[in-house]
């Protein structure tokens, strides 16, 4: 594990808030150039893992869901999967499970 998280370097709300190429570029601007370089070789690595996904299962989503928790600090939430779920798939917290009528 690396001292310091790579997208730490700026907001979670800045890296969500991304929904074009340019604006990713924009804030990558602002990453200190060891932790840029870093990201660069990464999402070329993390490319090339998804461009082999007929042979490893491993999309997109399947990448960002296995590398995210390395990248940054993850929200505090009561429940793991929310977090996970909030960060990688914008998706709203799910809501507590109904119990199972007796």
């Amino acid at each position: 594990m690396m001292p310091v998280k790579l997208l730490s370097v700026v907001s979670p709300a800045e890296i969500t808030g991304c929904s074009t190429g340019a604006q990713c570029m924009h804030v990558l601007q602002r990453f200190p150039a060891a932790h840029k370089g870093v990201v660069l070789w990464l999402l070329d690595l993390m490319a090339d893992v998804a461009d082999q996904q007929e042979h490893n299962k491993m999309n997109e989503r399947a990448v960002a869901i296995v590398m995210a928790p390395n990248l940054y600090d993850a929200p505090v939430t009561a429940n793991p999967l929310d977090a996970l779920m909030q960060a990688c798939c914008h998706a709203t917290p799910t809501p507590p499970p109904t119990p199972y009528p007796p």
